[in-house]
């Protein structure tokens, strides 16, 4: 047995601002529940991830900004409270090496230009 779920456009018909504010948007896939560090609205956030990708990183932006010490451990490179704030606290039950995985593409990305 599998769980079908309603596409959101479905979910937008029956409730709006939950389904607007309960998927991830953009290219860095922030939950819309944080629109309001950057947005009046559920609405004018959705417009803002439809627009272009500069509207996905500046949402992206304002979450790194707007998550209590998000950019603390961005810079200190401290990989599981970047999962943990990212994913929340099961992280670890979800996908066990995400924080492995976020040092791994750090290290192979960091020198690129």
């Amino acid at each position: 047995m599998f769980l079908l779920i309603p596409s959101l456009e479905l979910q937008k018909k029956i409730d709006y601002d939950c389904a607007v504010q309960s998927c991830s948007w953009g290219k860095f896939q922030v939950m819309g529940l944080y629109y309001s560090n950057l947005y009046s609205s559920p609405s004018e956030l959705e417009e803002a991830m439809n627009k272009c990708e500069l509207q996905q990183f500046r949402y992206f932006l304002s979450y790194l900004k707007n998550t209590n010490g998000m950019i603390i451990a961005l810079k200190n490179k401290d990989w599981e409270s970047i999962a943990r704030l990212y994913n929340g606290a099961n992280w670890k039950k979800q996908n066990p090496k995400y924080a492995s995985n976020i040092e791994k593409y750090y290290n192979q990305f960091k020198g690129e230009k």
